[in-house]
């Protein structure tokens, strides 16, 4: 399974919560899909409309593909987000909202979705580097300063060859009385 995350959310805490519920409605529950549709299930995760804090999605019968939609403002109930995952992994497997359980509306609770209780979604830091692109971000700006600091105190120097051209003028005018 392959998660396509294009939101601010944690794609690892996204991932414990869906990957269990989509694991069970798939795999455990007998199935008229595929045994590789999960295998090659891609989940994406996109923003929706369903408020700050709510959570939707939509998948299309037999295709090993699905989208969850998730507010912004968060939080993001993890027990939603496993329980609309399962939802969908249904129609992966070709069911109907007719064919499902309940009608196709998904109690909160389903024995697919409890493991989330208790489980957080939480916002993402800033994408991690490599310790060789780390190393190389550091080289550049030392790089970048060091440039600097030369363009600075060129012009400081300068300016301080100015400032003691004039001053040993005026001296040597006040010593000569030369003006």
């Amino acid at each position: 399974m392959r998660i396509k995350n294009h939101t601010h959310w944690r794609t690892d805490d996204i991932r414990r919560a869906i990957l269990p519920a989509i694991r069970r409605r798939l795999v455990e529950v007998p199935t008229l899909a595929r045994p590789e549709t999960y295998r090659r299930l891609e989940v994406t995760i996109v923003y929706g409309n369903k408020g700050p804090t709510g959570v939707g999605g939509f998948a299309y019968y037999h295709r090993p593909d699905m989208t969850l939609t998730v507010g912004k403002a968060g939080p993001i109930d993890a027990v939603d987000l496993a329980s609309v995952a399962g939802h969908e992994a249904d129609h992966n497997r070709g069911l109907k909202h007719g064919d499902m359980p309940n009608g196709g509306m998904h109690q909160r609770l389903e024995s697919w979705s409890r493991h989330a209780v208790g489980m957080t979604i939480r916002r993402a830091g800033p994408p991690q580097q490599d310790r060789a692109t780390r190393a190389a971000d550091r080289r550049d700006r030392r790089r970048r300063t060091a440039e600097l600091k030369v363009v600075e105190w060129t012009r400081k120097t300068r300016l301080a060859r100015t400032k003691l051209t004039k001053w040993q003028r005026a001296l040597r005018r006040l010593e000569g009385g030369t003006r």
